[in-house]
């Protein structure tokens, strides 16, 4: 059988839906959607009354019994693990938040020096003459050297 064959509707695809239905196997939203056919579509109430009445010999061997709290708490702890808590490095928030942070501290490293140029010192500058003498002395102190 090829994939297009396959597409197709399964010859058994309502009988196992109501099989299912009367074993109480559907999640919630496939459990509505199975007593509104049974309520609209009486062929399918005809296999839901067929399965109903297959398997409830085994359901008379048995009596319903309550089970006890700490077994049905370890069946739902079980069942329907709560999802993991992640940590810290897998948070997005955390990752985005970083991410700005950092953007926020190089624009300011960047934007410092440009806004506030830093003050040079002064240089201070000496002449020294003699009076009737070609012989002059510049001194220059420069403090950013």
């Amino acid at each position: 059988m090829t994939p297009a064959e396959d597409d197709g509707p399964e010859p058994w695809g309502d009988d196992l839906f109501a099989a299912e239905y009367v074993l109480g196997v559907l999640d919630a939203d496939e459990r509505e959607i199975a007593s509104r056919r049974i309520d609209a579509d009486a062929t399918f109430a005809r296999l839901v009354d067929a399965w109903v009445a297959r398997l409830s010999p085994m359901a008379a061997a048995y009596p319903e019994t309550e089970p006890p709290i700490r077994v049905k708490e370890a069946l739902d702890r079980r069942l329907f693990v709560a999802e993991p808590r992640s940590g810290l490095w897998s948070s997005l928030a955390f990752w985005r938040g970083l991410a700005a942070a950092s953007v926020a501290a190089l624009a300011i490293t960047i934007a410092v020096p440009y806004l506030n140029p830093p003050v040079e010192p002064p240089r201070l500058v000496a002449s020294l003459t003699a009076d009737g003498s070609d012989v002059r002395y510049l001194a220059v102190y420069d403090a950013a050297i």
